[in-house]
């Protein structure tokens, strides 16, 4: 009742599976609804290339269509900046009500992480989606991890520990090698690596390409990402 009496335009959605009814009955109220499914594309640019839509739906095609060449062009260029650098072994994520769910091999982390130079834990995986895994069989595919990425909301390497005293058997947690993307936050406390960093696949890029190989980039002030302090 509330969006009959709001008249829109257009909706702009998410597409689930438990909520066919509710779109069929917009649909009967000639109320037309685009499903917005970037979150679903394994290639940062791709996700990108969603903006080419909402250029066209604001009678913007142009300025869309000359971002999307920019940054693209931005992105390849970084990724040009990898040749013959060390290539880290990553490991990603943490456990979750006793799961650890890792991004496919195909994922769109997991082409993030190849473009900056790295070695993905779970690079042979040819799945997109997020894969289940025990703590146990982590330990066996990643102990030996160079550096660990995305710690949920984790800010301190003490408060990580405290999530559970056995993150301490990882090579990367030894080190010190942990990054979280929770540098940048909107007024709600959202992350903004999954919002802006949508449109700035080439600062994310730069992120991780210095993370990886400090000596890249070597002047590379971290803009999504930052290092776990001690305390």
């Amino acid at each position: 009742e509330k969006i009959m009496d709001l008249n829109p335009e257009l909706i702009l959605a998410y597409k689930t599976a438990n909520q066919p009814m509710f779109w069929e009955r917009l649909k009967k109220l000639n109320i037309p609804v685009i499903f917005i499914h970037d979150y679903l594309e394994s290639h940062p640019m791709a996700k990108l290339e969603w903006i080419k839509l909402f250029g066209i739906l604001f009678n913007k095609e142009d300025e869309a269509n000359r971002y999307f060449k920019d940054k693209k062009e931005a992105y390849d260029s970084l990724k040009g900046l990898i040749k013959n650098n060390d290539k880290p072994l990553v490991m990603t994520n943490m456990l979750w009500n006793d799961t650890w769910y890792l991004p496919g091999g195909n994922s769109y982390m997991a082409q993030l992480i190849k473009d900056a130079g790295g070695q993905y834990i779970l690079a042979e995986n040819k799945d997109i989606r997020s894969q289940p895994f025990s703590f146990e069989k982590i330990v066996t595919i990643a102990k030996d991890a160079d550096i660990w990425l995305h710690v949920n909301r984790i800010n301190s390497m003490t408060e990580l520990n405290s999530m559970n005293k056995r993150y301490s058997f990882f090579k990367a947690f030894k080190m010190g090698q942990v990054y979280n993307n929770n540098a940048l936050k909107n007024d709600k406390g959202g992350i903004l690596f999954w919002e802006t960093g949508t449109i700035e696949p080439d600062q994310i890029l730069a992120d991780i390409i210095h993370i990886f190989n400090p000596q890249i980039l070597a002047d590379r002030k971290l803009r999504y990402y930052k290092k776990l302090s001690d305390k």
